[in-house]
């Protein structure tokens, strides 16, 4: 039986398990048939990332979608996930498709599918693929392929290597003048992920030599998952004291997603990250318009729009509902608690690299150190701190979990009372003393993530308990 599901950024399986190469040839069967139908006429672009059999599972998708009559671009070498979307909208692609698990566990891969507009494919796109894909699966049909070699001596297969024209593309949206003038020890940690060597050469053109690490590919990622959070940031953490840098910068698997150490190797937390975001783009570059936030997303943005009197949407999780208003208001900036965060005037996409390059610049226009500017957002907004905790379970006891919030969903927490709840994507309880909890399952993994935000750090841990108490019996 296929198991094959796309969740809110395509679909990830274990490789050898539900992601191998059959079913990796029907999904690109069934996006190959959807780009014939729908882009006539248009090649298809494929990329990968650093991950174990990346490059073979790009190369399939390749060589299935040629043997449906569809072009295909594909890249050389690995590439981030924004890289790719940056060239499906310049080379006015058909789409574009990203062998990538992201943040995952090096055990997984998967394959996102990106719009040519620059961005993840939205909902519909994502039910026309399933749709092509139910129907390729019943007709039980062999999935033709035709040896790479052939392709690219037909032309049908071209490589196209995107890395430096997008670089040149993010150079031009950043002040690197004044990031060379105030001279940065940075540290860089690319977490043995795609976006190996990019912030590198930006900031190499700017005469400015980062430390590295985990700048080597190394498909089981060292042992830690590339997702760079406080937890798997150790390394850089220890880096950045070491060299005495002003800041460290990391990057996840596939790019698209930041991480930001302080001068004292404390992390920047994904919520703090993306208000600091806004302050920048406010305060420093006199930019304003609309922001755009998932229902994960710290409530300082709130304050910060209430402040600046700019307009705030809610989103599930998952950057493709960002995306879509991305492509139809004016958003300013758009993000996730995940550390990833797109930019009006670049993509309606996530990017680790520009990110990076922002807080670079933030530094160097305030002349102040990451610590200062987070307690000035502390100053604007108040003191919050963010737990976010993914409880890692059967699938049996994640059904149990998620029935006991439906059937009877808590009226307090840790005893602070439910002021206010919201559906819009798992459970989120809004809590006396300007506290909240969310309650969301992975559509990726067997596992529950538990965010809570509160006004102190006992109040987020005692919820956080309580969470796990009332939910899963711990």
């Amino acid at each position: 039986m296929v198991n094959i599901k796309f969740g809110t950024d395509g679909w990830r399986a274990e490789i050898a398990k539900d992601f191998n190469f059959h079913n990796v040839a029907l999904v690109g069967a069934a996006i190959a048939d959807y780009v014939k139908r729908t882009q006539k006429g248009k090649p298809l672009l494929v990329g990968y990332d650093t991950r174990f059999l990346s490059k073979e599972f790009a190369e399939t998708i390749a060589q299935v979608a040629a043997a449906r009559s569809v072009k295909v671009l594909l890249t050389p070498q690995f590439v981030s996930t924004p890289e790719v979307s940056w060239a499906a909208r310049e080379k006015k692609t058909a789409g574009a498709v990203m062998i990538t698990a992201s943040h995952n566990p090096y055990s997984y891969n998967g394959i996102k599918f990106k719009g040519n507009y620059g961005g993840p494919g939205t909902p519909e796109m994502i039910a026309e693929i399933e749709k092509h894909l139910a129907q390729i699966v019943e007709s039980a049909c062999e999935i033709k392929q035709v040896p790479l070699a052939e392709l690219l001596k037909k032309k049908s297969v071209t490589y196209y290597d995107p890395e430096k024209h997008y670089l040149k593309a993010v150079e031009k949206l950043v002040d690197l003048n004044a990031i060379r003038k105030s001279k940065p020890r940075v540290v860089v940690d690319a977490m043995h992920g795609a976006a190996i060597g990019r912030i590198e050469a930006v900031l190499r053109s700017i005469r400015i030599n980062p430390t590295l690490i985990r700048h080597e590919v190394n498909p089981s990622f060292g042992g830690v998952r590339p997702e760079p959070i406080g937890e798997n940031l150790e390394a850089l953490s220890k880096a950045v004291r070491s060299n005495r840098a002003q800041i460290g910068l990391a990057t996840d698997g596939d790019g698209d997603r930041i991480g930001v150490m302080d001068g004292q190797g404390r992390w920047v937390n994904t919520q703090e990250a993306f208000a600091l975001l806004l302050m920048h783009l406010v305060n420093n570059r006199g930019q304003t318009g609309e922001i755009a936030k998932a229902v994960s997303s710290t409530e300082m943005l709130d304050k910060l729009c209430e402040k600046y009197d700019l307009f705030l949407h809610t989103t599930q999780v998952g950057f493709k509902s960002v995306c879509e208003l991305m492509l139809t208001r004016d958003i300013l900036l758009g993000g996730e608690e995940s550390g990833g965060y797109g930019i009006r005037g670049h993509l309606p996409e996530r990017d680790g690299i520009l990110c990076a390059l922002l807080f670079l610049e933030m530094t160097a226009m305030t002349g102040k150190s990451i610590a200062a500017l987070v307690r000035d957002l502390f100053k604007q907004v108040g003191y919050h701190t963010f737990i976010r905790s993914d409880q890692h379970l059967t699938e049996a006891a994640k059904a149990r979990a998620l029935k006991k919030l439906q059937d009877r969903p808590p009226t307090e927490f840790a005893k602070h009372d439910v002021v206010r709840v919201n559906t819009i994507d798992g459970w989120k309880f809004n809590l006396s003393g300007g506290h909240w909890v969310l309650i969301r399952p992975s559509g990726t993994e067997p596992l529950i993530r538990i965010y809570v935000e509160a006004t102190s750090d006992s109040a987020a841990k005692q919820i956080v308990r309580d969470v796990q108490r009332k939910l899963l019996g711990k």
